[in-house]
């Protein structure tokens, strides 16, 4: 998802790429919950029965799952907040804060959606100037990352 913040004039810009996530943390928390209780149940049934090997697997089938949440999770609270200033283009990333920071002298970027090798994969929204580049936006749709690709380009021509 793209969000956009124009400033009072055509520059400073801003631009804050957040991933799709359709489950917030209270609901990962709730089928962690439920999943654990099913396997319990099922675990401490088959346990009574005699067969006592069941109950420590349901727990690894919920610790993997718990494990795998978390994961995805956490890779959706990646952000990236383009600023295009009147100077520079500053790229932060990051999840609470910016962990990553990068600078483009803003007269020498270039912004280029580059087509994969392969057909069905998706393209690349690559910024660069001076040699150095930076894909931005790998998580987006690519719908997004072409209408971002139109944005900035048209937002960068404004001077």
């Amino acid at each position: 998802m793209i969000y956009e913040n124009p400033g009072r004039e055509a520059s400073p810009c801003q631009f804050i790429l957040v991933p799709n996530q359709s489950l917030r943390w209270n609901d990962v928390r709730r089928i962690i919950a439920v999943m654990t209780a099913v396997a319990l149940t099922i675990g401490l049934a088959f346990c009574y029965v005699g067969l006592t090997l069941v109950l420590p697997f349901s727990g690894l089938e919920v610790l993997a799952l718990a494990a795998a949440l978390y994961y995805c999770q956490r890779r959706g609270a990646v952000r990236e907040v383009l600023k295009v200033g009147d100077r520079e283009v500053v790229i932060e990333s990051g999840r609470r804060r910016p962990e990553r920071v990068r600078t483009f002298p803003r007269a020498w970027v270039r912004v280029s959606l580059c087509k994969a090798a392969v057909d069905w994969h998706p393209s690349r929204l690559v910024l660069g100037a001076h040699g150095r580049e930076l894909e931005v936006g790998g998580f987006l749709t690519e719908d997004e990352r072409q209408d971002l690709a139109r944005r900035l380009k048209r937002v960068l021509q404004i001077s």
